[in-house]
């Protein structure tokens, strides 16, 4: 079987959770992209983020956003755009979007649908002549927005999921795969995860955490990774998303609390 190991990420949203990750394919996505379904006033929709956009926020260079958005009439009860309509938009999109990039210096941050209506979001450095561009590419079912938002937070208070979502969001892209390969997620199983600290004392702090928690210790190292001190600790788990995501938050909070970083899990063989 092949090892697999989780990512950690952070961010702030506060939503109503229904778990789902989705697949989804453009020509436009360069990056690590993740999206996610969730209910936003009670009403559910689908939010796609540029996740590596995360480490550069804000960008002092990128201080302007903009909103286009699509209105979509053929969409179903909860507000998902038909196949036909996603690619009708997806086309017009990835059109404006390379003359945007084209005019100007642009990050595609992310794609929100809900409710019959499909919104991008980019930010630029400058936006001369944007506004002449998206007079003439948006039309009776489309329009746009241009904003001023400097410390990007549409992207880090809206877009940008939350730690615990993030948490689902990667285990159970994981947990999927452990099920195809025949793991009985009822059982618990011996997971192995990973940790680094940027001193020992840190790391030490962490260890008496993890005992208060029931983990076994495995192995500390000292690396020259960003974060050398090292630790990979052990516990019997079952694969549930909504408990496996509470126990790694709790790793990544407790990490990060103390200047480190939890790296991720593996089945423990």
């Amino acid at each position: 079987m092949t090892e697999l190991k989780s990512y950690v990420l952070t961010g702030l949203l506060n939503i109503s959770l229904v778990y789902s990750v989705l697949t989804y394919s453009s020509g436009n996505l360069n990056g690590q992209w993740n999206q996610y379904s969730a209910v936003w006033e009670g009403k559910p929709g689908t939010m796609m983020v540029n996740m590596d956009l995360h480490d550069l926020a804000p960008s002092p260079d990128l201080g302007h956003l903009v909103e286009i958005s699509n209105l979509i009439y053929n969409c179903d009860e909860q507000g998902y755009p038909a196949p036909a309509e996603m690619q009708r938009v997806e086309t017009q999109f990835e059109d404006i979007h390379n003359e945007l990039t084209a005019l100007t210096y642009t990050e595609y941050a992310g794609r929100f649908i809900y409710q019959c209506v499909i919104k991008d979001y980019l930010y630029m450095n400058d936006t001369t002549g944007v506004k002449n561009l998206l007079d003439e590419r948006t039309g009776i079912n489309s329009e746009y927005k241009i904003k001023r938002d400097p410390d990007w937070k549409i992207y880090m208070d809206f877009m940008y999921p939350d730690d615990y979502l993030v948490q689902t969001m990667v285990n159970g892209k994981i947990i999927k795969i452990l099920e195809k390969e025949g793991f009985d997620l009822s059982s618990r199983i011996a997971l192995k995860h990973f940790a680094g600290f940027p001193s020992e004392h840190a790391r030490n702090k962490y260890r008496t955490f993890l005992l208060e928690q029931n983990f076994k210790i495995i192995d500390r190292s000292e690396t020259q990774d960003e974060f050398p001190f090292q630790i990979s600790f052990s516990r019997k788990d079952r694969l549930y998303i909504d408990q496996l995501s509470n126990i790694t938050l709790r790793l990544h909070k407790k990490a990060e609390f103390l200047e480190g970083k939890y790296e991720g899990w593996e089945v423990e063989y």
